[in-house]
């Protein structure tokens, strides 16, 4: 069990680290791997930044950081560290934080994911079609891959017939949550 590292109280905001509890929005992280001071809406550029970072640690916390920071105004960035990144952990995170930010212009990318060859990024990526569409299909990542590519070959042909429908209930649901 790893012991928990003390960190000072950010000022409101969640901080980049994922199995440290923060003491004002008592998310968690595993690792210190960006500084203590690293807040995420302050620091949407040092995000940025890190995303880009050699290490595959950093940059999978960055992808979790920047769904939770920047929301759905990043989702383009982070549908393209889902795509490109050679990290199955990295991508994993990417696809898991387009799905926590119901990112329904990136369905597209969710469902190539759906077909990565690493059976968590895969996992990740079901997890995020659920939870976008709010429907489960008769998806297991670990089915072989001619099943798995037939239902998501049915999602596809769903999903422009239920897109209006599903982009505007996540918007009701986002204006509801401001209120």
């Amino acid at each position: 069990m790893r012991s928990r590292v003390q960190i000072p109280p950010c000022p409101g905001r969640p901080h980049a680290f994922f199995l440290i509890p923060c003491a004002v929005c008592r998310s968690r992280v595993t690792e210190p791997l960006l500084p203590a001071s690293f807040c995420l809406s302050p620091a949407a550029p040092r995000i940025e930044r890190a995303i880009s970072d050699p290490r595959s640690k950093v940059r999978e916390a960055a992808a979790i950081a920047l769904g939770r920071a920047a929301g759905e105004e990043k989702a383009d960035r982070l549908a393209e560290v889902a795509r490109t990144d050679e990290s199955a952990d990295v991508r994993a995170a990417a696809v898991a934080a387009l799905g926590r930010v119901y990112a329904c212009d990136e369905m597209e990318t969710l469902l190539a994911a759906m077909d990565d060859p690493d059976i968590t990024v895969r996992r990740k990526a079901n997890a995020a079609v659920t939870r976008v569409l709010d429907r489960r299909y008769e998806y297991h990542a670990d089915d072989p891959p001619p099943k798995r590519r037939a239902v998501i070959a049915i999602i596809r042909k769903d999903w422009p017939e239920t897109k209006a429908e599903t982009v505007k209930y996540h918007a009701a649901r986002r204006k509801k949550r401001e209120d």
